[in-house]
């Protein structure tokens, strides 16, 4: 029996351990709560903590990156809404409703507003980190292309990007000042005619050329009674080049039918800048190309003549169909008709000055029919005292040539369709061939006759292939070039009749013959080749080789610290922010006078505007980005609960249990305590006697 009870004792411990380790859990409210409860959840539970700490910074990181990129929208909202007052302002400078006092008044505020907008540019910080102006790149070398140099190595900080900016020394810089025109000519033109000009009187065409940071000025004559040559022209610009010790010569290029500007030395310093303004509004410019934009008829548009009725000389009461046709048209012999239908076909009828009214509308019904198919029926009405002419097919073609008499024709004029023949709307009897021509000679041609529809035509030019795309619409063949990087400016035509070819104006800017070479860098062993001239290198540390180095004019390096880098724990984030200061908007310097000045003005509310609209889209991403990481944070915490959590009603079961099998335990070793006494006290007493 002391066995069995030394037992309960033991099983009485283990009960009151588990009783203390259920007050435990119940107090924490966590079913571990030291290494020995569960070692393999602990764990898990550790790196999730760890993780849940990392999202919670990752989303504290991006949030205060939220902060920066309101911060910009709201610099670039108010630098928008100052560039619009600008806008305006310069729109009224313009306007003859103003004095010169008011203009001046105008001036000075578009001055103040430029001012405040480089003020809002260097003042936009956030933590003394500039945002908008650019500060935050620093220059850290130049090098000039020597024989001298030896080989070159450079490091920089691995977080940083490292920006180089070479002066190449590639091609000469050229540029084009093009005469678009299908004319014959050559040094002795006159600008006038070498532009096509059109404006009465004389103006002044004033070029302002920049080469190597240097600015000429050169006023050219253009009259159509005198004025510049070509030849002239040339001259001026050499003589103001040398004068001015610019290094640019001007040559006239007689197959491109251009001057040309080039540069006498090479490298991209010497690039060449032009901008022109005329004395005198709607002046052709150089840098107006003429495309051509569309196919017409001779009265600008493609249609055909219906006839409809014949008059004679005389009215009255005494014409009627018996009436004699030389009485009628005023004549002392025959009348002669000779009528054109479709396709060029043509149809002549004699009349005798004898033949009645009637029997002649009977005779040319009968031949129309016959002849031209042409379904008519031609009378002749009393009532108006015309031969009248009324037609199945409203859409014939008919038109008359009468000799002899006193007459008047009335026709109705029909716009051609899709389906319209050529040969009603031109025509044409024989075979039409259009030959097309760019600045580069020729393009492609054509072939087409009376039986191509109008549709049939335009779907030829589209097979072409040619990167122009052709459409009908308000009686026009239409001509869509824009895919096109030399504009077709020419058509030659041969055929029975023409069309029409219509011709605009597009400005594309000053066109250049040549382009940079690529630069070529040699890193590390490893060649580099680029299409700019500005090279990013996205790593640590490279060698520039002494040979690569003499090919250049001039070398700078950059380390760029432009970009953001949001942290996301291993992951991370690049911001690049905008750089909008008055030079980035080409805005630093402004004349007045520039006629440019408008679009440079609208230029930069569309930078503004296209970077708020990027800055929205960053927001927009970075708030799906909080979104996600709350979701991850959300799962995280309840696998982590899930895990560590205490089941309440079940540890108060089991609590409940043991501490009445506790209680059930202490009363059991109670009464064996009693039993023991009763047995063992009468053998302690017996021993004692």
């Amino acid at each position: 029996m002391y066995v069995h009870f030394l037992s309960l004792l033991r099983y009485l411990n283990n009960r009151e351990d588990s009783i203390r380790v259920s007050l435990e859990r119940l107090s924490s409210g966590l079913r571990v709560n030291r290494a020995s409860d569960d070692a393999v959840i602990l764990s898990l539970s550790s790196r999730i903590k760890q993780q849940l700490s990392s999202v919670s910074t990752a989303v504290d990181n991006i949030n205060d990156s939220l902060l920066i990129i309101r911060a910009v929208d709201t610099a670039l909202s108010k630098i928008g809404s100052l560039l619009t007052r600008v806008r305006d302002l310069i729109l009224k400078l313009s306007n003859d409703a103003y004095t010169d006092l008011d203009r001046e008044i105008f001036k000075n505020e578009v001055n103040q507003l430029l001012s405040e907008i480089d003020v809002i540019a260097k003042s936009t910080k956030y933590n003394t980190k500039s945002l908008l102006d650019g500060g935050f790149s620093r220059d850290i070398l130049f090098l000039e292309g020597r024989e001298y140099i030896e080989d070159f190595y450079l490091s920089y900080p691995f977080n940083s990007t490292c920006e180089i900016s070479v002066k190449y020394r590639g091609e000469t810089a050229e540029i084009a000042l093009p005469f678009r025109t299908a004319q014959s000519i050559s040094l002795s033109t006159s600008l006038y005619s070498a532009l096509e000009e059109s404006v009465s009187g004389e103006y002044i065409k004033t070029l302002y050329i920049t080469s190597n940071n240097k600015t000429v000025e050169v006023g050219l004559i253009v009259s159509s009674t005198g004025g510049d040559t070509i030849s002239s022209a040339i001259d001026k610009l050499n003589s103001a080049f040398l004068e001015n010790e610019i290094e640019v010569t001007a040559s006239y290029d007689s197959v491109g039918k251009r001057i040309i500007l080039s540069s006498n030395e090479v490298g991209s310093r010497y690039q060449i800048d032009i901008r022109e303004s005329n004395s005198i509004e709607d002046a052709r410019s150089f840098s107006n190309i003429y495309e051509l934009s569309a196919l017409t008829g001779t009265d600008g548009s493609l249609s055909y003549q219906k006839l409809l009725y014949i008059d004679g000389a005389i009215k009255g009461s005494n014409v009627n169909g018996g009436t004699l046709v030389r009485d009628y048209f005023g004549s002392t012999s025959g009348i002669t008709f000779t009528f054109t239908g479709s396709l060029g076909r043509t149809v002549t009828i004699d009349v005798l000055g004898t033949y009645t009214l009637d029997y002649t509308s009977l005779l040319i019904r009968d031949r129309l029919r016959t002849e031209l198919n042409i379904d008519v029926n031609v009378t002749f009405s009393s009532t108006l005292d015309r031969f009248v002419f009324t037609y199945s097919n409203p859409d014939t073609r008919l038109e008359v040539d009468i000799a002899g008499g006193v007459h008047s024709e009335m026709y109705e004029t029909i716009e051609a369709k899709e389906d319209t023949l050529l040969g009603d709307v031109l025509a044409l009897q024989n075979e039409l061939t259009l030959t097309f021509f760019d600045e580069n000679g020729f393009v492609a041609d054509l072939r087409l006759n009376g039986s191509n529809t109008v549709n049939d035509l335009i779907d030829a030019i589209n097979n072409l292939d040619i990167g122009v795309i052709a459409s009908y619409s308000d009686g026009k063949i239409l001509i869509d070039q824009s895919g096109r990087e030399f504009k077709i400016y020419k058509v030659e035509q041969t055929g029975s009749d023409i069309f029409y070819v219509e011709r605009r104006a597009v400005f594309l800017g000053y066109p250049t013959l040549r382009t940079a070479e690529d630069i070529v860098l040699s890193i590390n062993d490893r060649i580099y080749t680029f299409d700019s001239r500005y090279v990013r290198l996205d790593w640590g540390s490279f060698t520039l080789t002494r040979d690569f180095l003499q090919s250049l004019a001039k070398i700078k390096f950059q380390v760029v610290s432009g970009w953001f880098i949001i942290s996301l724990g291993k992951e991370t984030i690049d911001l690049m922010l905008p750089v909008v200061t008055l030079r980035s908007l080409g805005l630093e310097e402004i004349d007045f006078s520039d006629r440019t000045l408008l679009d440079k003005v609208s230029n930069a509310i569309d930078i503004v505007s296209r970077e708020r609209a990027r800055m929205g889209g960053l927001e927009n991403t970075l708030k799906g980005i909080v979104q996600q990481k709350d979701f991850y944070k959300q799962n995280l915490t309840e696998a982590e609960a899930r895990m560590l959590l205490l089941e309440v009603e079940k540890e108060i079961s089991n609590l409940t249990k043991d501490k009445l099998l506790m209680l059930l335990g202490n009363m059991l070793a109670e009464d064996i305590c009693s039993l023991l006494k009763e047995i063992y006290n009468p053998v302690i007493k017996s021993t004692e006697i």
